[in-house]
């Protein structure tokens, strides 16, 4: 969706309101049980959310939001990453 909503100069809220409209399937993107646990194991070594991001495919925010639904204290922003890259 956010590679439509660039293309036509819209929101991706906009876009969403017209795939519904048009009955398109459309399918929702999150994280499982699975990716939320290793998100929360990752950053407790020393991962931050913005590696976590790019390994998971998902916004930085996606990773913060997950990590709070699970009650991780959130570290300051100036970590430095401790992921290896894949």
């Amino acid at each position: 969706m956010k590679e439509l909503a660039t293309e036509f100069g819209v929101s991706r809220h906009t876009v969403a309101a017209h795939l519904r409209r048009a009955k398109a399937p459309v399918r929702r993107r999150g994280l499982s049980h699975k990716q939320a646990t290793d998100i929360v194991a990752l950053y407790e070594a020393g991962g931050t959310s913005r590696e976590l991001a790019h390994r998971y495919g998902v916004s930085a925010d996606t990773v913060l939001r997950t990590l709070h639904r699970q009650g991780v204290k959130i570290r300051s922003r100036h970590g430095t990453g401790t992921l290896a890259r894949p």
